[in-house]
């Protein structure tokens, strides 16, 4: 009897930790997210406004929901306007749609405080952009639950700036230029894929950052989430308290910071500083570029590196062993 009402209880528990999960995405607007023809969760989804601006004369685009869960998705345009589009998989009051307007050369798409109730907690906006291909001017996205997708090329003379507080990122494989990369989420995962540009900035409280490649100099911060970098040019950045960091076809200088995290880094040539508390080291390089120091107050290093190198070996220890295979190089 007694492990009936435990199990009973474990049950019941189970039941309403999953409905407060449902709620509490169901009340941030991202429950019933669009798919295949326009249908989700919550229903049909249909479009409920509409605008096209002539490209001509728009040097930098705003795109701002920090008050609504909208997920933004910008796709590459047939025409030559940009279009904004909104649907949603309900009836939508006047007020509840983005205020849109253009002045002095920007646009800008503001989405309106929008709540979600017990009653209604599955009703839901996306949005989506249309840039017309060749468009360089600077773009700007910000949501606080809404998921950010690129699903188009992207050649940028300003600056890509990406911000939401729990919505993913992805820029789907898609080749993305610009004069600098911005890309900052609180819980929200961040993966970037191609990129070509002065410099990349990435930031994260808990959320994975993931890197395809990136021709520039890149600069990772991240609290519990884990960071890769996998391959590109340019020198790299990474500072991470618990989580892992993997950084791969290095060809640049490395500075590599972490508490608890794993720290694995591999390339064809480089330099620079690793350094963790307790987490585990492994460094593998073809060619040093110059200096390389790698601490650890707890965690094991362990390092490879070409047999031609000309180099004065340092090492000491508080409690651990040393080996190396020098003498049979």
């Amino acid at each position: 009897m007694k492990g009936t009402k435990i199990a009973l209880i474990v049950i019941l528990s189970v039941i309403i930790l999953g409905l407060c999960v449902l709620l509490g995405y169901g009340l941030s607007g991202r429950l019933g997210r669009f798919g295949a023809d326009n249908v989700g969760w919550g229903g049909s989804y249909k479009l409920v406004q509409e605008q096209e601006f002539p490209v001509e004369g728009i040097s930098s685009i705003q795109i701002a929901y920090s008050k609504s869960g909208n997920d933004v998705a910008v796709y590459e345009a047939e025409g030559n306007s940009v279009t904004v589009r909104e649907y949603a998989n309900y009836e939508v009051a006047d007020r509840e749609l983005a205020e849109i307007k253009l002045q002095s050369g920007k646009l800008t798409v503001k989405g309106p405080r929008r709540t979600n109730t017990f009653m209604n907690f599955n009703r839901h906006i996306y949005t989506e952009i249309y840039l017309p291909a060749g468009w360089s001017g600077e773009l700007n996205i910000g949501t606080v639950s809404g998921d950010i997708s690129i699903s188009t090329d992207l050649s940028l003379e300003g600056a890509l700036n990406l911000a939401s507080t729990s919505g993913d990122m992805n820029t789907y494989s898609q080749n993305i230029k610009a004069k600098k990369i911005n890309a900052a989420s609180t819980s929200g995962e961040i993966h970037l894929s191609i990129l070509e540009t002065g410099e990349v900035n990435v930031s994260t409280t808990s959320g994975d950052i993931w890197i395809e490649k990136a021709d520039a100099p890149v600069s990772c911060a991240s609290t519990s989430g884990e960071i890769t970098v996998c391959g590109g040019s340019g020198d790299r950045k990474m500072n991470s308290t618990s989580g892992d960091v993997r950084v791969e076809e290095l060809s640049g200088s490395i500075s590599v910071s972490t508490t608890s995290g794993e720290i694995n880094v591999s390339g064809d040539r480089g330099c620079g500083s690793i350094g963790s508390t307790s987490g585990d080291v492994f460094l593998s390089l073809a060619e040093l570029s110059g200096d390389i120091s790698v601490n650890t107050a707890s965690g094991e290093v362990t390092m490879e590196l070409p047999k031609t190198a000309s180099l004065e070996f340092e090492a000491d220890t508080a409690s651990g062993e040393i080996n190396t295979s020098f003498d049979e190089a």
